[in-house]
């Protein structure tokens, strides 16, 4: 079976963690995959990529009449069985072209919770979810927000390489941040409108007055990093830190204490799965996919997204309280890994493809 992905970009962020995951699963099914990919030469992070056994073709995506042009040629190319689509633009051009090319179109543009943001991309929405064979998602909440209707939908969750984990404290990169405090509470998570970083930054201060053994620290890239580094005071630097996008995101994780979530709205968060999988409390805030992922009080703690006030009355209790702390994050490990397996997401994928 011939599969081609068209994912446009593979810039750091949870969507396109869930394209690699995808694929490095595929890589290593039992099954007979030829597996594509479609992406911008000069949107591409994952490294990790070049090392699957995958076909990249790279093409410009600046102009859809241009894009159209070369998805025909492709598809004429390669033949795909199946064409898997990751943005509502991608989505909508290769259903256009799905009659003549006869392909099954998996159509994955719902990866967040926050509805269609322009009556263009709702007419295009509305076209696609009718001639796609499948929709899917990663949360039932993005499903219904994005009206789905329920023949065609089909929510799989996040897979996790659990080979990514670091076990061992990882204190070289942590000296190598200048990071110098007893505790950490890192915030994985692109510094956009869509992350509330103003809590963030309200739950920093908040926990300063009490007491002055914990960090904080973003990570992640995105339009307003250089806003918000430019907010914090020259006093301030020494408890918060945004390190912006790097490489050593589970090398942090490993030192961390906490992982922290500030949101308005989620779909099913990386980040949340990846602290889980660290065995490290979650403390979220927002709505969306969020409920899907932490029983408050049993697996992590889920406030209402600007409640900075409780959030940091949690962490203080957290860091209080180490035993409160382990057995949270014993429980978060036991429902991701069970939930979040790379091979669960990758067999439910084969399913229905």
């Amino acid at each position: 079976m011939i599969i081609l992905f068209v994912a446009e970009k593979l810039r750091k962020g949870g969507k396109e963690r869930r394209i690699i995951e995808l694929i490095k699963g595929l890589a290593s099914h039992n099954s007979n995959f030829e597996v594509h990919i479609i992406l911008n030469p000069k949107e591409m992070s994952f490294s990790e990529l070049y090392g699957l056994n995958v076909k990249i073709h790279h093409i410009s995506f600046a102009s859809n009449i241009n894009l159209y042009m070369e998805f025909k040629k492709f598809l004429f190319k390669i033949k795909p069985d199946v064409v898997q689509t990751w943005t509502i633009k991608t989505s909508f051009l290769l259903s256009i072209l799905k009659y003549n090319y006869k392909y099954k179109l998996v159509a994955s543009y719902i990866a967040d919770c926050f509805g269609y943001t322009n009556i263009k991309n709702l007419l295009q929405g509305k076209y696609i979810n009718f001639i796609a064979d499948k929709v899917v998602g990663n949360s039932e909440a993005g499903m219904d927000v994005y009206k789905v209707k329920t023949n065609k939908r089909i929510v799989i969750y996040n897979g996790f390489d659990a080979s990514r984990i670091k076990t061992k404290v990882n204190n070289v990169v942590k000296q190598k941040l200048g990071i110098t405090s007893k505790f950490v509470i890192v915030m994985v998570a692109n510094v956009t409108k869509y992350k509330d970083y103003s809590t963030f930054l309200s739950v920093a201060r908040e926990v300063r007055k009490r007491r002055d053994d914990i960090t904080f620290v973003s990570v992640g890239g995105g339009k307003l990093l250089e806003q918000f580094q430019t907010t914090i005071r020259i006093e301030e630097l020494e408890y918060i830190r945004f390190l912006g996008e790097i490489n050593e995101v589970e090398e942090i994780l490993s030192f961390s204490d906490i992982g922290l979530l500030c949101s308005y709205k989620e779909g099913i968060s990386n980040s949340i799965i990846e602290y889980m999988m660290h065995q490290k409390p979650v403390i979220a805030s927002g709505s969306g996919g969020l409920k899907e992922l932490i029983s408050h009080n049993q697996n992590g703690f889920l406030y209402n997204q600007g409640d900075y006030i409780s959030i940091s009355n949690k962490i203080e209790e957290l860091i209080n309280d180490r035993n409160l702390a382990k057995q949270i994050g014993i429980n978060s490990y036991r429902f991701a890994n069970k939930k979040f397996s790379l091979s669960k997401s990758v067999e439910e994928y084969v399913f229905f493809i």
